[in-house]
């Protein structure tokens, strides 16, 4: 069973509209005789293109989300890639307080941020700034706390930057992370649904 993606970013499963992808691969699932309780549709749904299978939902979108985050847009000033790679090693070094209190979440960096997971999904994000101690990223779901800011495209994370003067909350949030993130899969409720979504943002899937 297959969906495909409106002009104002809902997904059409035979003519029912969904928000989310889980949902709708829900739906295809159940109407393909493949009925479940939960899915994590980003990982159900291929792509096809061109006759050519390129991947998951997931696959493509760590492509995009490999490009989106490295550098957020208050960021922008950051220097070159050599001395992005350094900003990174530097902002390790500021987080070891935070991250000793997380022995829980691993790390994986690119050349320019710093990737926090839970297991194999992701919690959290650093990006080195050119002074000061890196902005953070968490994922908060349904609610951002009152003193963290809540992220201008992705209505389930925050950010805070003035972390290391509230390093035991900062460190709650991000333990509590996992479980809202676990919840909202298998609520079937998107990690990365946006604010405004803009048309046109995903290709068009087909349940496998």
């Amino acid at each position: 069973m297959s969906g495909t993606i409106t002009a104002d970013g809902k997904i059409n499963v035979a003519g029912q509209l969904f928000d989310s992808v889980s949902p709708a691969a829900l739906r295809a699932l159940e109407l393909a005789g493949k009925a479940r309780k939960a899915v994590n549709g980003w990982a159900a749904f291929r792509v096809q293109r061109s006759g050519n299978w390129i991947g998951t939902l997931l696959e493509i979108r760590g492509q995009y989300e490999d490009k989106e985050q490295d550098v957020s847009p208050q960021d922008a000033s950051l220097p070159g890639s050599e001395d992005q790679e350094a900003s990174v090693l530097f902002a390790l070094e500021q987080m070891k307080p935070l991250l000793a209190a997380l022995p829980e979440l691993t790390v994986n960096t690119s050349k320019s941020t710093v990737s926090l997971y839970a297991g194999k999904l992701v919690v959290g994000y650093a990006y080195p700034r050119k002074k000061g101690m890196p902005r953070l990223k968490v994922y908060v779901g349904e609610a951002c706390p009152e003193w963290a800011t809540p992220d201008p495209t992705y209505a389930s994370w925050c950010y805070t930057d003035d972390w290391a003067t509230n390093l035991e909350r900062v460190a709650s949030l991000f333990k509590e992370a996992p479980r809202r993130r676990a919840e909202d899969m298998t609520a079937g409720r998107d990690a990365y649904r946006r604010r405004h979504q803009p048309p046109d943002i995903l290709p068009i899937p087909s349940a496998s």
